[in-house]
């Protein structure tokens, strides 16, 4: 079966969350002095459509392990806003993406994390600014924009407020990573619309799951945006375009405004390259779901036909009781001697196992055991036996630095094993 398209990756687990809740200390404030005025992507005042076009809204993987929190076809700026040697803006802004500037279409969590603190208007307004409900439309950015709209899972969100509220945060959500290079470093994610219903504080939100929708709370005069801060072990506050992978934000406060616009150029344009590379390897992604039996084995025949760009498959399995055992194994009798690889993906595409390894705590959490590589003469395999069901992918690629060579084949097993009768 030739896969040509990427299908939604959208697949929700079953993660207990209890209701919304305001705690502890605000994060640092943030100043909505620098009225952004770039023209967004459509001239109507629609809302980008939901669920939302994985092509264009993510997730997005990063080989670090981390995932983009939006898209950075538009990053506003980063640490900036120099006064007397010290940068108060000690974050990265994010513009909305799409019609609207990308109101209410999804913010994602970077890593996997505990939820520590949450605060939105409905909890604290002189804190957390008043939501703006007396009109129709507002203007940000330069721009008319919709003040509200009817989102899935969120029923009616107002996106703005009409003051900034003390802690000039609008609504945000901090969580403080629980394992990876940003083990124990907290990230806030400011300036909501709203926290993604039934997520308070003491959840664990996994790496691509949607933490929020895009707004534009206690901003006054900018266009919708999400303000990210990264605070290491220390409480310090890291530059963090170099963790995205578009370089330095952080300006020479010496070097004054020029020296600050020209480093907003270069990393504006690197956050350009970047997401196209994203999108171009999602393009180069085919995805299919798959409907394994409850027990017995159910197998998928793949084959990578000759002008297809794609460069690899991608299986989703539905979640199901007790262990599984998968298997990939090459079936075509091309000379070539490219072996495929399996690898397995939770549900918002973070990779639990790459082929050939897999950290620690994903090899408890989802029971990880009998990996087989496949680089030699045995077929690539894999166990997994989760706590509880769970939604789950396999990705089927060669190994090595090339692609699957044209005609390549594969078949892809999936066994339970049946309980005795």
């Amino acid at each position: 079966m030739n896969l040509r398209r990427p299908l939604a990756l959208l697949v929700t687990l079953g993660i207990g969350l209890g209701p919304t809740a305001a705690a502890g200390a605000a994060p640092e404030e943030d100043d909505d002095d620098v009225a952004v005025d770039v023209a967004s992507d459509d001239d109507d005042d629609a809302l980008a459509a939901r669920p939302a076009d994985p092509e264009r809204y993510g997730p997005f993987h990063l080989k670090n392990g981390l995932v983009l929190p939006y898209p950075l076809d538009k990053v506003f700026r980063g640490f900036a806003d120099c006064r007397r040697g010290r940068h108060r803006h000690p974050a990265l802004d994010i513009g909305g993406v799409g019609p609207s500037w990308g109101l209410g279409t999804p913010v994602r969590s970077m890593a996997r994390a505990r939820v520590v603190r949450v605060g939105a208007p409905e909890d604290d307004p002189e804190r957390w600014g008043t939501r703006l409900t007396t009109a129709e439309k507002v203007r940000r950015g330069n721009r008319w924009l919709p003040t509200s709209a009817e989102l899935p899972d969120y029923g009616r969100v107002w996106f703005f407020t009409s003051d900034y509220g003390r802690s000039r945060t609008g609504v945000f959500i901090t969580t403080r990573v629980l394992d990876g290079r940003l083990e124990g470093h907290t990230i806030t994610y400011m300036h909501l619309a709203a926290v993604y219903p039934g997520i308070a504080v003491g959840d664990v939100v996994e790496a691509g799951q949607e933490i929020g929708a895009l707004g534009g709370t206690a901003v006054l005069e900018s266009a919708p945006h999400v303000h990210v801060s990264i605070h290491n072990r220390r409480d310090r506050a890291l530059d963090v375009g170099p963790i995205l992978g578009i370089g330095p934000t952080a300006a020479q406060c010496r070097r004054g405004k020029r020296g600050e616009r020209a480093l907003r150029a270069r990393y504006s344009r690197n956050a350009v390259k970047l997401m196209a590379e994203l999108r171009r390897d999602e393009e180069r992604t085919a995805t299919r779901s798959a409907a394994p039996t409850s027990c017995g084995s159910w197998t998928y025949e793949g084959a990578f036909e000759p002008g297809d760009s794609v460069v690899r498959h991608r299986v989703l399995l539905p979640p199901a009781e007790g262990a599984a055992t998968i298997t990939v194994e090459r079936t075509d009798a091309l000379r070539t001697k490219w072996r495929p690889k399996l690898e397995l993906r939770d549900a918002w595409g973070t990779t639990l196992w790459s082929g050939s390894k897999a950290d620690r705590a994903d090899v408890r959490r989802f029971g990880l055991k009998g990996g087989e590589s496949g680089r030699r003469r045995k077929p690539a395999a894999l166990t997994v036996a989760p706590p509880e069901p769970t939604a789950l992918a396999v990705v089927v690629t060669a190994w090595g630095k090339g692609w699957p060579p044209p005609g390549a084949r594969y078949r892809l097993t999936v066994t339970r094993p049946c309980a005795a009768p």
